[in-house]
Order: C-alpha cells, then structure tokens, then sequence
C-alpha cells in the first residue's frame, strides 16, 4: 500500500490545516469459513422408537446444502484513493473530502443453483466488480466556549457499483453476458431485484381487452404489471431492474452542552433504494391473508371497492417494492 501526503508552507490567518493525500494498493480477503471448499457433511438428528417401543435419539449425516467449490481463492481489491482534508477559522470548520476506486476481482459472493441438483447454493469466485464513489464530511462548532459548546457534524457519501465480468459468462463474441438465475447484470449493481413493474388492478372495465389478449392470463382483481415489449405476454421479457443500492446516504448530527447538560440528535437519509415488503406479500408476515399473523390494512380490490391499489384478497405471487 502506498500513501502520499502533502501540505502547503504559507500559512494564512483563517487557514489551520490543509493536507492532500493520495493511497494505492491491494489487499486480499479469504472471507471464507474454514472447511468450505471441501464436500462436508451435516449432522442430524432425530428421535425414532426402538424395538422395545421405546424413544431412542439416533443421529445420520447428510451433505449440506450448499455445493463444495474446491477451486475457491481469496478475492483481491485493488483501490485508488483521493482525499483533502482542512481546517479552518481557528478549527471552527473543518473536514475531508474523498473519491475513490475499487476493482475487485475473483468476488466471493454465493450463487444460487437448481434444486435438482440436490444443492441449492456454492460459494464461487465471481469475475469483477468495480466501486467508486465519494464521500464528504464537515463539521461545524458555531458555539465555543467554557461553558457552552455547540457542533455540527455533516456527511455525504455516493457509491456506484457495478459487474464487470463474470467468469465463463461469455458470448460466441467473447464478451460478458448477464446471469439471469443469479440476477447478475454486466454494467449493473451486484445488489438488485429483477421484477415486474406494476401498472395497477386489472378492472371490471377491462375484461373485454383480457377476453381478446388470453395470453395474459388476467382476470380483474389481479395485479396488473408492465408489457414491455406489446406481445400481450408476461414473461422474463417484461422485467426491470430495481436498485437495492441507495443513490447516497446523508447525515446530519448535532451535539449541544451547556454547563452539566447535554442535548445530542442525529438525522439519517438514504435516497433512491427499493425495498422488498413482506408484509404485503408473505404468508409468515400476514400479507396472504392466511389468518396466520396480522398483515397491513390496505385497500385491496373488489367488485364492490374497485381499488387501484391492491389486489383482491387472496395469495398474491407479487411484490410491493417501495423506493426511499
């Protein structure tokens, strides 16, 4: 790792500290559990009746769920790093600003797989990814002295990630493709959800067009979602990407004293995340309408109650992605 820093010599009266300072290297991670890359077995055990008709615990192993990688290796991050740091009217402000580039490669990451196969997941080695971003920090002491004392803290940072390539995902050209099982994008978030976009609750009104289209399998009551590409068919064709990774976070806290008293508050915002909501969908959360658990009140469809909003009650196989 190589770190560099610097100053300037003339020093000016509302100037305390300035200090550019620019890193480069890498640095490996195993993030791997001991005995992963080998094919271990699951202990279970159970109560069965012996021959007296009596209960007897016996025990068995079986293969674990996840499917043994042997050519597992650590990741490497490769990182650029640019950042300034100040201070100034006599410390009353001060800070930092950085950007910086990350390429990681060999990503250990769990890829899902078909249930056929007896497994449903493997810990594998996945191509490149790529972060940049920045991130700022101020803080501000508008009030100093022995007994009162006043700061400001503020903080701002911005991550962009993205798939490069994933290992033996290529075309006849030779270039990256997708994984659509693992929802792996090239030029895209690692972390995002492929899924339908919702369009309203198919209604009374529209059941001449449903009659004409059966191909979308429709009937009113059900949740109406995006097509795409006009061919009056709901298939993988029709799916957006959603993104899980915020656009930036932000902060903004506050610290206050005055004599023996001490007043502190903090504001946190995240902007432009989808969220996945159980409790509109999952039978465990109650958004099934099982009875099992208590769902939200929503304003779900019916004949008497046209609503645009939810579908009929019922088991609905959608999800509600709510952005932030």
């Amino acid at each position: 790792m190589a770190y560099f820093a610097g100053g300037f010599p003339e020093r000016q009266p509302w100037l305390n500290d300035l200090k550019l300072r620019a890193s480069y290297g890498a640095v490996g991670n195993q993030a791997v559990s001991p005995y992963n890359s080998l094919g271990v077995t699951v202990l279970y055990q159970g109560i069965l009746m012996n021959n007296a008709g009596s209960p007897a615990i016996t025990s068995g192993f079986l293969p674990s769920s996840s499917l043994y990688n042997p050519s597992l290796k650590w990741e490497t991050s490769v990182s650029g790093n640019l950042g300034l740091d100040f201070s100034l009217f006599n410390d009353r402000v001060s800070g930092s600003f950085e950007y910086y580039n990350t390429r990681t490669t060999d990503l250990l990451i769990n890829k899902s797989l078909p249930n056929i196969l007896g497994y449903t997941s493997q810990l594998v080695n996945l191509g490149e990814v790529k972060n940049s971003g920045i991130e700022a920090m101020v803080n501000i002491q508008p009030l100093r002295s022995k007994e009162i004392a006043w700061n400001l803290g503020l903080v701002f940072s911005r991550n962009v990630n993205k798939l490069v390539k994933i290992d033996g995902k290529t075309d006849a050209e030779g270039k990256p493709v997708n994984d659509l099982n693992n929802r792996w994008f090239i030029g895209e978030s690692v972390n995002v959800f492929f899924d339908h976009r919702f369009e309203g609750i198919w209604q009374e009104s529209d059941k001449g067009f449903m009659d004409a289209h059966p191909t979308l399998n429709a009937k009113p009551g059900d949740v109406r979602v995006a097509d795409l590409n006009g061919d009056h068919i709901i298939n993988e064709a029709d799916k957006i990407l959603y993104r899980r990774d915020p656009k930036f976070t932000a902060a903004i806290n506050s610290s206050f004293r005055y004599k023996g008293f001490d007043l502190y508050w903090d504001l946190y915002w995240v902007n432009g995340i989808y969220r996945q909501n159980p409790y509109l969908f999952s039978s465990n959360q109650g958004g099934a309408l099982t009875g099992l658990t208590n769902g939200l009140k929503v304003n779900y469809w019916t004949p008497e109650n046209p609503s645009n909003e939810a579908p009929r009650p019922g088991k609905p196989a959608w999800r509600i992605r709510t952005s932030m």
